[in-house]
């Protein structure tokens, strides 16, 4: 039976994460919902989400036959692209320490800048949709 060599997958979603919180300047702007662990992989990564309820006012006392219902909906929030920045460092690079951090942070910034570009392409099409509270 032949040898195998150990493989070491390393997460670094710390340093994306800062890298993420410097450079969006659109996601700086948004909610965030973290959707409970698990829903999303048993809900086909799609979530329903409440929007604010709708209500029309009626001017006069007599408000006889204008009683109309409240608007409440719902609307879908789908993952549906995943980005990653798969890399691999080889014997003589794994003796330069630096040189994943530098690594790291070139992945960091090229998600960063992917999910502000998803980000402000999402609002230019759907800008109309959002809901926002003052």
């Amino acid at each position: 039976m032949a040898n195998k060599l150990n493989k070491d997958e390393v997460s670094l979603i710390e340093e994306v994460v800062k890298q993420f919180d410097s450079d969006n300047t659109v996601a700086k702007q948004a909610d965030f919902f973290t959707q409970p662990e698990g829903n999303m992989q048993r809900q086909g990564d799609q979530v329903w989400r409440d929007v604010p309820m709708i209500s029309t006012t009626v001017s006069g006392l007599d408000i006889t036959g204008k009683i109309g219902d409240i608007g409440e909906f719902q609307v879908p929030a789908t993952l549906s692209n995943i980005e990653n920045v798969p890399w691999s460092l080889n014997a003589l690079e794994l003796r330069d320490p630096s040189y994943r951090e530098r690594k790291a942070k070139s992945g960091a910034q090229a998600l960063s800048a992917y999910v502000n570009r998803a980000m402000a392409n999402k609002v230019n099409i759907e800008g109309s949709l959002t809901v926002a509270q003052s």
